[in-house]
């Protein structure tokens, strides 16, 4: 596993990748070792044109990153590099829920964040059962505008960057 540092920087890329479709995203910790890089839609999507647009913007970080991404999800063979899981985005799929409590890893929480806090050095350990509830009452809760953002995929669906794509396995 690479350092939480690389992370990260690969979580602000994808932003950063999303950004020039004009998609905003969130993020959040996984709770464990990872951080969740989330898109609000809205409901004009098919499952398939959802996971195409997620597979272009895999294609294009890796593109820029080709030794720091992989799609493997066997641990063993991702060698060090970052796992960028296309395949939540399926119907079925689970995701860790905010604020959902990690008991693998020592009570650690799922945590929304802010763009900016990435950007320092933050790790997923520093948020858990002892100190969330604090951040939420000093800071607020940075998800509460997602769903009131929901977006179209349309501007990347529509740029021919997911134009003759092989599906990724």
């Amino acid at each position: 596993m690479r350092h939480f540092r690389e992370v990260r920087n690969a979580a602000l890329l994808l932003r950063d990748l999303l950004g020039l479709f004009k998609i905003r995203a969130w993020v959040k910790t996984s709770g464990g070792r990872g951080l969740h890089v989330m898109v609000p839609l809205a409901p004009i999507h098919s499952f398939e044109q959802v996971r195409t647009a997620a597979e272009a913007i895999v294609r294009l970080a890796r593109a820029r990153e080709p030794r720091l991404f992989t799609l493997d999800m066997r641990r063993a063979r991702r060698r060090g590099k970052i796992l960028i899981d296309v395949h939540r985005n399926h119907r079925g799929a689970t995701l860790v829920s905010p604020y959902g409590v990690r008991e693998y890893t020592g009570a650690t929480v799922s945590t929304p964040l802010e763009w900016p806090e990435l950007e320092r050095a933050l790790y997923p350990e520093d948020f858990h059962m002892r100190n969330v509830p604090e951040r939420l009452r000093k800071l607020g809760d940075p998800l509460a505008p997602f769903f009131r953002h929901a977006q179209s995929l349309a501007p990347l669906l529509d740029s021919g960057r997911t134009r003759r794509l092989r599906p990724m396995a």
